[in-house]
């Protein structure tokens, strides 16, 4: 089951890349500048087809003819999918915070569980230090992270910079999504913008975050990150066994990066708070 989860989180799509004589740093923003051009080539190439597109769109019409009764059905199934769904995204409720004192409960809990817990919304931050390996010269990474919930309903915040002594590269990026909560275990998929630095705009992104919360006050935390530009890949992997102190977790752990094609990886500490 944990090789399952590992899979699940893990990008697929990510390939190791061999050492090379410049830095990582510097080849990750050679690539970004070559898939530009190749972008740019692209762009032309898509508004031609758009314009025989247009033309084709003048010659065809569409008539959708629906009776009183499709409508109804219709109607009636999605107020059904509807209300169900707003039942799950409010029926969620937290503890204070993760083995809060006084609590049956590890963190998450369905209302119709645990009617007396009444908190509706959580804030999460945590700082990740990374020693990412060596080529020119020692690479490290430092990764912080936001995230909330509102009932199920998640937004996160995603920082990161990449350096040693001579360079650097950054990394954002925002999210949304949903949370699925259950006693011992919190999933949530999310997608939203990532922006590298050297990129003219934000790409698409996508993602997701699992919190296991097992016995003895740790928490497993697995969390992946991915987008791309053109031919480009960028993949972010972390995972980490945090131990909860009160409202603060210490955690150690692994962050892997797969940025176009250079691989920075290695191990990381963190260290967390729930509010």
């Amino acid at each position: 089951m944990i090789l399952a989860v590992l899979l699940f989180f893990f990008p697929l799509s990510a390939e190791e890349g061999s050492a090379e004589k410049e830095s990582r740093i510097q080849e990750i923003k050679e690539k970004i500048a070559e898939e530009k051009e190749t972008q740019e080539e692209k762009s032309e190439e898509k508004e031609e087809e758009k314009e025989k597109e247009k033309e084709k769109d003048k010659h065809k019409k569409k008539s959708k003819d629906r009776d009183d009764s499709d409508s109804d059905f219709f109607y009636w199934m999605f107020r059904s999918l509807y209300d169900g769904f707003f039942d799950f995204l409010t029926n969620v409720r937290y503890t204070d915070y993760p083995y809060a004192r006084g609590s049956d409960f590890k963190f998450c809990a369905s209302i119709n569980r645990d009617p007396s817990l009444t908190k509706i919304a959580f804030l999460h931050s945590s700082v990740e230090a990374s020693y990412l390996g060596k080529d020119i010269g020692d690479n490290y990474g430092v990764t912080a992270k936001v995230y909330g919930n509102f009932f199920s309903l998640h937004l996160n915040y995603f920082y990161q910079r990449i350096f040693s002594s001579e360079e650097s590269l950054t990394l954002h990026s925002i999210n949304g999504g949903i949370s699925f909560a259950l006693h011992s275990f919190m999933l949530t998929p999310f997608l939203g913008a990532f922006y590298i630095e050297t990129l003219e705009g934000a790409q698409f992104s996508l993602g997701a975050n699992l919190q296991i919360f097992l016995p003895a006050n740790f928490i497993m935390d697995l969390y992946t990150l991915n987008s791309s530009y053109g031919s480009l890949n960028f993949n972010n992997f972390s995972a980490s066994l945090n131990y909860a102190f009160s409202r603060i977790n210490i955690g150690f752990g692994y962050n892997y990066n797969h940025y176009g094609k250079p691989v920075f990886s290695g191990p990381l500490v963190k260290i967390s708070f729930w509010l």
